[in-house]
């Protein structure tokens, strides 16, 4: 019962009993004077005693509903502040996964340690088309090769190159220019009023400040939906010319990427690239060389020929992974050896990328094989990084196009000192890569 009600009943159901005590069982003289205390009790009618229990029954009412309605509120008030708190842990949950969404890769930038060499890895996801945005001082600018793809746990070189600003000229000075022009050119001039001054600041510059600059990076997510900036300030060393520092700034969303290819070269309709064969190109009359070995070649082929679409740019990289998983050679862009026909001209060169016609199809080289067996894994001719051991390897291939649809898989084959088997079948094909340029719409 509530506190009220029943303080008043009990001692409304007190005061009834003693006054039927002092009526009914405890008999006095009413001539005596002596007062007793029951004599101060009220002489009520059963009229006035109803009167007064209906007083009692009304405030039950009303204090029984007052402690439901404050019991009401509370538990209202519990369970709105449950629903709030729930609502801001979701909103919280929403901004997170908002943010795990926005933020996609981070390309980190490095110095290598002498010259203006610079160094490109990419944390959390793979990115591409990482280049270099690119930057002006007065008779110079400086931009970069495109990283077409940029592994996760991979570092590549960011290749620079500085050109004049003023067109015409020389062109071997326009095509040769190094980026130490670019870097000179942005050192601030000394300053101060006299001969003195003017030494003293040229030596402070020289021997205790580095210029600065302010580089950015540029980059996609694998699918090339969203784009990233990083910026990063770089500074250089005039007296040794060389970066001996490289600090990063921020990652922020990119709202306006450079371009990686012209506007152009992106149909409607895109090529798709695949895995046609290994091969070792004694049928397709390919070099017997490559450095000092033999080499064994995979072909890549453009199917969309109907309507025919053009793949640009298209470039292999391999990932050489042993019996344990473990990523034992990377050759960051395999070399092609690219045959086309014009009429009854046949064209043959060595690229590092490839421009594949619908229907035609373009070779790379994945190994190469010596008088003593061994395959050597080399990032070009001139270039051996290594030599396979004896066991069962895989081989990651990731081949990119700016313009056609790409692809990711893998060739898997037994090594061993008598033989060299492919599984059954080699080849493997995990995933389609998008093209790396983004398609009009």
């Amino acid at each position: 019962m509530p506190k009220l009600v029943s303080v008043v009943t009990g001692g409304y159901t007190l005061l009834g009993a003693v006054t039927w005590a002092r009526d009914e069982v405890i008999k006095h003289n009413p001539t005596e004077s002596v007062w007793h205390v029951v004599d101060f009790l009220p002489h009520w009618t059963l009229l006035q005693w109803g009167f007064g229990a209906a007083v009692i029954v009304l405030l039950s009412v009303l204090e029984t509903s007052f402690q439901r309605k404050n019991e009401a509120d509370v538990v209202h008030g519990g369970e709105v502040g449950k629903l709030n708190n729930e609502i801001l842990r979701l909103g919280r949950q929403i901004g997170e996964l908002e943010e795990r969404l926005k933020e996609g890769p981070t390309v980190l930038l490095s110095n290598i340690g002498n010259g203006f060499n610079l160094r490109v890895e990419s944390l959390r996801q793979d990115a591409i088309n990482v280049r270099l945005v690119q930057v002006q001082t007065a008779n110079y600018f400086l931009n970069s090769d495109v990283v077409r793809l940029l592994k996760v746990g991979g570092a590549e070189n960011l290749i620079l190159h500085c050109h004049p600003r003023e067109a015409g000229g020389s062109p071997v000075l326009q095509g040769f220019s190094s980026p130490t022009l670019f870097f000179n050119d942005a050192f601030p001039e000394p300053e101060g009023e006299t001969v003195g001054e003017v030494m003293q600041s040229a030596l402070t510059l020289l021997m205790e400040r580095r210029m600065a600059l302010l580089f950015e990076i540029a980059y996609s997510n694998l699918s090339g939906t969203q784009h990233y900036r990083s910026s990063f300030k770089m500074r250089w060393d005039r007296m040794q010319e060389v970066i001996v520092d490289v600090e990063p700034v921020e990652t922020k969303i990119d709202r306006n990427p450079p371009t990686t290819a012209p506007a152009d070269v992106i149909p409607v309709q895109v090529a798709q690239l695949g895995f046609l064969e290994w091969h070792a190109g004694d049928s397709r009359s390919f070099p017997n060389s490559y450095g000092d070995a033999h080499p064994s070649w995979v072909a890549v082929k453009n199917t969309q020929d109907a309507p025919a679409r053009t793949a640009t740019n298209v470039t292999a990289r391999l990932e050489l992974v042993d019996s344990s998983g473990t990523t034992q050679f990377t050759v960051p862009n395999a070399d092609w050896f690219i045959v086309q026909t014009t009429g009854t001209t046949k064209i043959e060169s060595w690229r590092k990328d490839a421009t594949i016609e619908g229907g035609d199809e373009q070779s790379f080289v994945l190994f190469a094989t010596n008088a003593k067996r061994q395959i050597i894994i080399s990032k070009s001719a001139g270039e051996p990084i290594g030599i396979l051991g004896y066991d069962k390897w895989r081989v990651r291939i990731i081949v990119t196009s700016d313009d056609g649809q790409g692809f990711e898989g893998e060739l898997r084959f037994t090594y061993t000192r008598t033989s060299l088997a492919p599984d059954q079948p080699a080849f493997h094909r995990i995933r389609t890569v998008p093209p790396l340029v983004r398609q009009k719409s």
